[in-house]
């Protein structure tokens, strides 16, 4: 009876006429075009550019490479129960080594044992 309500919404961003949407685009073609070896996971880029983009621009930008296949993704699971999702860009062929490596050190760093005993000391 709603078919139209969900009309394409996948595709709104890609018609968007935001101009700092098509910056993030292009910035992070540009960003993955240079870092082509490279494994990222998505809130990394989130942190790592948040002075210059919000997070659900940066989003938007990675979904759209991804959308139009620049970018290739992989989710996995953390030991911790979460879920993070790896990004490299097409060329990377054999990217498994480096990702894991990756997820490892993610495991690492949200282990909920990482922080304990910090604030017993002062």
């Amino acid at each position: 009876m709603f078919d139209d309500i969900d009309w394409h919404e996948q595709n709104l961003a890609a018609e968007s006429n935001d101009p700092v949407e098509a910056s993030a685009r292009e910035f992070f073609r540009e960003f993955f075009e240079r870092n082509s070896q490279s494994v990222y996971f998505s809130r990394q880029l989130e942190v790592r550019y948040e002075e210059r983009y919000f997070h659900w621009i940066t989003n938007r930008a990675v979904r759209e490479l991804v959308g139009e296949g620049t970018i290739l993704t992989e989710s996995r699971k953390l030991k911790a129960g979460g879920v993070v999702k790896l990004l490299w860009h097409k060329a990377y062929r054999y990217y498994k080594r480096e990702a894991a490596r990756i997820l490892s050190l993610v495991n690492e760093y949200s282990d909920p044992n990482i922080g304990v005993g910090i604030l017993d000391c002062c």
